[in-house]
């Protein structure tokens, strides 16, 4: 219900700031399926914001990839992502 709520008061980011972290997954097509154009870069570097405190690196790369943030990206951590997504 919570996330039906949130694509139809389009307050989108209260799901990025409060969900498990460990469906990082599933919070990251929400933001992809429901996002706007001008919502979708912000909310995937809010995600990978919480990711990479929570030190999942792996998942944050991603996220800030994703925001088109790739001055939050390492270079060593590009090894990593390549990793995780060849065998995730």
């Amino acid at each position: 219900m919570r996330l039906v709520s949130a694509v139809v008061s389009k307050n989108l980011e209260d799901i990025v700031q409060n969900a498990d972290l460990k469906d990082w997954r599933q919070v990251l097509a929400f933001v992809s399926t429901f996002a706007g154009v001008d919502q979708f870069e912000p909310l995937c570097e809010t995600l990978g914001r919480r990711l990479h405190r929570a030190n999942n690196l792996d998942a944050a790369v991603l996220s800030y990839i994703c925001a088109a943030d790739l001055a939050k990206v390492r270079l060593s951590d590009f090894t990593n992502v390549a990793v995780f997504l060849k065998f995730n």
